[in-house]
Parts: C-alpha cells; structure tokens; sequence
C-alpha cells in the first residue's frame, strides 16, 4: 500500500509493516495517539512520518502478520 493508505490504515487502528522493517517489526497507533512499536517504543505521528519522506517511504506498506 502507499504511504496514504498507511497513514488510513493506522488511523483505522490496523498494525503494519514496511519493506525496509525486519519480518518482526510492526507500527501501530496506540490508545495515547502515538505510533507504538513492536518493542513498546512510541513516537509521534507527525515526527514519524517526517523520518520518513525519501521515495522508498511512499509504498511497499502491508498489514503485519504474525508469524
């Protein structure tokens, strides 16, 4: 999915991953507002998004599933 849907997606409460993540690692939006990673780290949506602005960010999102 591109970073659009991404952005949909974690608002709709979905957990995702990304082609540059490793096979375990997952972003969610949490109950606080903040993105939450796989190993309790949070962030802020805003500064989230602004580490991620080169082209590689744009697409290659899909839903986590856990192996």
């Amino acid at each position: 999915m591109t970073k659009e849907e991404a952005k949909n997606s974690l608002e709709q409460g979905k957990v995702l991953t990304h082609l540059y993540f490793e096979k375990y690692e997952w972003v969610k939006k949490n109950a606080s507002g903040k993105y939450e990673f796989e190993d309790g780290a949070t962030i802020d949506p805003d500064l989230f998004w602004k580490d991620r602005q080169s082209d590689g960010w744009d697409d290659e999102w899909s839903l986590y599933i856990a192996n």
